[in-house]
């Protein structure tokens, strides 16, 4: 069998984003289970007519026709990549992270783009994976399509996210993800603010993770907040420098108001790092199993503080993270080539 993989470009040796690991977890297990793979990247972090016409059109559609009709299946890793459903011949999947909404106020063009792929998607595509079961759910009552056309496969984590025991924990609270709305990197800057308004916490640092066309109205933010000094904003870690960056960590804060998957949580529990969330936020159940739910940010800042003045319930906070991940769907490679194998059946 031969799999095409249209997807997330590869970022050298780095491979930041969550989409791009994705790609290469699905690329690894194709490749153990003894599956010839090609690749087709393409670009969505264009800007101008005449980069995007290039980058999002020409080259993907060019690679497209020019890899021909040999792969059996051809595997959309990403869903706005449906887009090229109209060109690619033979039976296909498409993966599914996230389900994007109106209120999640995304760049107008970008955001039309995502539907149309999204309706190609769900329309032409033989199987559509969903990186958790409440993406699955929210597919399923968007689009109405049949509920065997949509499997949640839940994404194990990568090796590579692992307890580091030579490195020390930091005083320092992480926060990762794309500086956009739906993030809700500012509520993160709130709950640190509030925690370091205590001086016995006051010595502790915020590092903002990611980049996105919010960062200038956040660097503002921790200005008014009076944070400045405590808060530093990084993007561009490597795997290894992630990997890194989660052991340091003393805690994570996920304020996001709505993830697909939430790989972030995953990663830093695998890193032996503690992970608080909004318990009224929509995170799939898989991954809010061994974090800590907070009702709002004040109820983060008391969480936050508990766990920093009680070393018991650290430790088996961290503990249960760690365990957690640890059990997560070790069958991905499996589920993965068994719908391969059963949509080339249906021929």
């Amino acid at each position: 069998m031969m799999v095409r993989l249209v997807g997330m470009p590869n970022e050298g040796d780095r491979k930041t984003t969550a989409l791009a690991r994705y790609a290469n977890r699905v690329k690894s297990a194709t490749s153990r289970n003894k599956i010839g793979v090609t690749y087709v990247p393409f670009n969505t972090k264009v800007c101008g007519i005449t980069q995007t016409v290039r980058d999002l059109i020409i080259r993907p559609v060019h690679d497209l026709f020019k890899s021909g009709r040999n792969a059996d299946v051809t595997h959309i890793v990403y869903e706005f990549g449906a887009i090229y459903l109209p060109f690619i011949f033979g039976r296909s999947v498409v993966t599914f992270h996230h389900v994007v909404t109106k209120e999640e106020k995304n760049k107008t063009v970008w955001f039309l783009i995502w539907r149309v792929a999204a309706r190609m998607a769900v329309v032409r595509a033989d199987k559509i994976i969903a990186v958790s079961s409440q993406t699955r759910d929210e597919i399923l009552e968007k689009y109405q399509v049949p509920e065997d056309k949509v499997v949640a496969i839940l994404t194990p984590q990568s090796e590579e996210f692992r307890v580091l025991p030579e490195i020390r924990k930091e005083r320092w609270f992480g926060c990762m993800g794309t500086l956009e709305e739906r993030k809700n990197h500012a509520a993160a800057m709130r709950v640190f603010s509030g925690i370091i308004s205590d001086d016995r916490h006051s010595d502790f640092k915020l590092f903002i993770l990611g980049k996105g066309p919010l960062k200038d109205e956040l660097v503002k933010y921790a200005e008014e907040l009076g944070i400045s000094d405590r808060t530093e904003f990084i993007s561009g870690l490597s795997s290894e420098e992630m990997t890194e960056f989660y052991n340091r960590c003393f805690l994570m804060l996920n304020t996001s108001g709505h993830e697909g998957i939430g790989m972030v949580t995953l990663e830093a529990q695998a890193c032996g790092t503690p992970v608080l969330y909004f318990r009224e936020a929509r995170i799939p159940e898989e991954v809010t199993v061994a974090a800590v739910p907070c009702t709002d940010e004040d109820d983060m800042v008391i969480k936050a503080a508990e766990l920093i003045s009680d070393e018991m319930q650290y430790e088996d906070v961290r503990r249960k993270g760690i365990e957690y991940v640890s059990r997560l769907d070790e069958d991905f490679d499996s589920k993965l080539t068994d719908i391969y194998y059963s949509i080339c059946e249906r021929k």
